[in-house]
């Protein structure tokens, strides 16, 4: 099916939908990396151009689809600079208009993973 064809299918009803009191849509499925309820970030949408940044065991995991369909999967754990770069170049070698909304998406879990870690030694 088309990524076109599948948006239209699943713009409004899917269950990783979260509707806000203020009739704003967000999205939490995995590979959107904005969380906004639109074609150009969806995962569901773009299966083969997926690239997702999340959080796995205390470290920075950038995901990226091949060609056989599968997840290449790489984890930063320490430096974040080196960890925003990663997330830049990964994306915009398979999709370079969400580059800046990878990047954004690892600064802001690497700041979340440091505060997380302060909080667990100060204890």
């Amino acid at each position: 099916m088309s990524s076109s064809l599948i948006w239209e299918l699943t713009k409004n009803y899917h269950s990783k939908l979260a509707k806000n009191v203020n009739r704003q849509v967000w999205s939490k499925e995995a590979g959107n990396l904005s969380g906004k309820n639109s074609f150009k970030y969806s995962g569901l949408a773009n299966l083969n151009s997926t690239v997702d940044v999340s959080e796995v065991d205390g470290a920075v995991a950038i995901s990226v689809s091949k060609k056989n369909g599968k997840l290449a999967t790489s984890l930063c754990k320490k430096n974040t600079r080196r960890t925003i770069q990663a997330a830049g170049a990964v994306a915009a070698s398979k999709r370079p208009d969400l580059k800046r909304a990878a990047m954004a998406r690892a600064a802001a879990i690497s700041k979340g993973l440091k505060k997380r870690a302060a909080l667990a030694t100060a204890k």
